[in-house]
């Protein structure tokens, strides 16, 4: 069962950014295994998530490949 207060837990950050005149939610894992858990288009809600292999990095080359995938 998930926790009602899941959020209030600390495990995970959301910043926003602006990329190519657009706002995109960065949502990463604030634990010792810090990662991106996904990217999303704040006007649109779309969302991309990295893949298997990509899940361990924490870089700009992620976040820009993430957002070419919206």
């Amino acid at each position: 069962m998930i926790s009602q207060n899941w959020f209030l837990t600390d495990r995970t950050r959301f910043s926003v950014i602006d990329f190519n005149d657009k706002k995109y939610m960065i949502c990463f894992s604030n634990t010792v295994r810090r990662e991106i858990i996904f990217v999303e288009d704040v006007q649109t809600g779309k969302r991309a998530l990295p893949l298997p292999n990509e899940k361990n990095m924490l870089n700009e080359t992620l976040i820009e490949n993430l957002i070419g995938r919206i």
